[in-house]
C-alpha cells in the first residue's frame, strides 16, 4: 500500500459549507449530491458507508469527473470525490473541503503480476513511485 487517500466535499465557493476547514459526512445531511455512475469505484465505496444515507441524491448521475465539476460549478449540486481526482475541480468558483471521517479513506496500492519481471525502466518507475509515497520526515 502506498497511501490511504482522503475524500473531499466539493461545492461552489458561495455554498454555506465552502468556508469550513474540514467536514464530517453527518454535516452533509440534506445536501443534494451529484453522483458518479453506479459502476465507478468512487460511487461503490461511498454507497457502502452508513453515514452516506443522510445525503440526498440528485437526479444527475455522470460518467466523467470533468462533467461532474462543470455541474457543481453551475450550482446543480455538490459532490464527494477522492483526493487524487481533485485536479478536475481546480477551477474558479469551486471549493474542496477534506472529509474527516475515518471510513472515508481508500487504499492506493502498487500491484504487480506475480512471477513477471519488470523492465529496467519499469523498475526505476516503481522505485520513484515508492519513494514519492513515503511520508516525509519533518
Amino acid at each position: 500500500m502506498l497511501r490511504r487517500e482522503r475524500y473531499f466535499f466539493v461545492c461552489r465557493a458561495d455554498h454555506p459549507l465552502a468556508g469550513k476547514r474540514s467536514l464530517s459526512l453527518a454535516q452533509l445531511a440534506g445536501q443534494e449530491m451529484i453522483q458518479l455512475a453506479r459502476s465507478s469505484s468512487v460511487r461503490q465505496h461511498l454507497e457502502g458507508l452508513p453515514d452516506i444515507k443522510g445525503l440526498r441524491s440528485s437526479s444527475l448521475e455522470v460518467e466523467h469527473l470533468a462533467t461532474l465539476a462543470g455541474l457543481v460549478a453551475q450550482g446543480l449540486g455538490v459532490t464527494v470525490v477522492p483526493e487524487l481526482t481533485l485536479f478536475h475541480f481546480e477551477r474558479e468558483g469551486l471549493k474542496a473541503c477534506p472529509l474527516r471521517d475515518a471510513q472515508l479513506r481508500r487504499p492506493i496500492v502498487l500491484a504487480r503480476r506475480k512471477g513477471k519481471a519488470l523492465s529496467v525502466a519499469a523498475q526505476a518507475m516503481v522505485e520513484q513511485i515508492v519513494e514519492q509515497a513515503r511520508p516525509s520526515a519533518g
